[in-house]
This record gives C-alpha cells, structure tokens and sequence, in this order.
C-alpha cells in the first residue's frame, strides 16, 4: 500500500531529515585536518577549491574532459562535460559561476 502523495511529501521534508542532510554534506564539503593539523585538500573525496566560510567551492574533475563545481554557500553547482581530453573545464567553470553568483562572492573570487 502506497501512502497518499502528501503524507509522502510531509515525511521528505520534515526538519529533522533536512537537518540530517545539511549536516551531511557540510562534512562532505570541510576539508579534512592532515594529522600535522593543517587542513589538506579534499573532504571526502572532493577536492576543495575554497574553504573560506561563505564562499565554500568543492569539485568533482574527471579525465580533463569533465568537471563540476558546487558553492553551496550559494545554492549553486555548475557542470561541464566535453568531449575534448584536455579541455580542463575546471579553469572556465568560476567564469560561467560569475554569471549566476552574488556579485561580492563572484568579486571575491577573481
């Protein structure tokens, strides 16, 4: 028996569950402390391009052809995929995010 879509719906997005989520991927996206106490470069498996607090980046790159960026400071992702080897869309993709982020965020960045 399948619940009524509203019941469905009201379980999804009560608070505890989006807390649950948000807490998740906020260790998703802090970079790991090196056992010299310095804070390395990944976080679970992402690379992180920024760790600053409101201007987080992390990323997923793969083969020089495809890549993605996600601010979830700012409730963005952006994705490329070529068919190029070497393309490295990882350089361009801050300048395809300058046309959606705040202003100061995409200032700060350059």
């Amino acid at each position: 028996m399948t619940p009524p879509p509203h019941r469905t719906t009201n379980w999804r997005t009560h608070r505890g569950e989006i807390h649950a989520v948000r807490e998740a991927t906020h260790f998703l996206w802090t970079p790991e402390t090196l056992n010299s106490g310095v804070e390395g470069r990944w976080a679970a498996g992402w690379p992180v391009m920024r760790a600053t607090p409101g201007d987080r980046q992390v990323a997923g790159i793969g083969g020089g052809r495809a890549a993605f960026v996600v601010y979830p400071d700012e409730r963005l992702a952006v994705v490329v995929l070529t068919n190029l080897v070497g393309a490295s869309p990882e350089g361009f993709i801050p300048r395809i995010a300058g046309f959606y982020r705040t202003p100061a965020t995409a200032r700060k960045a350059n």
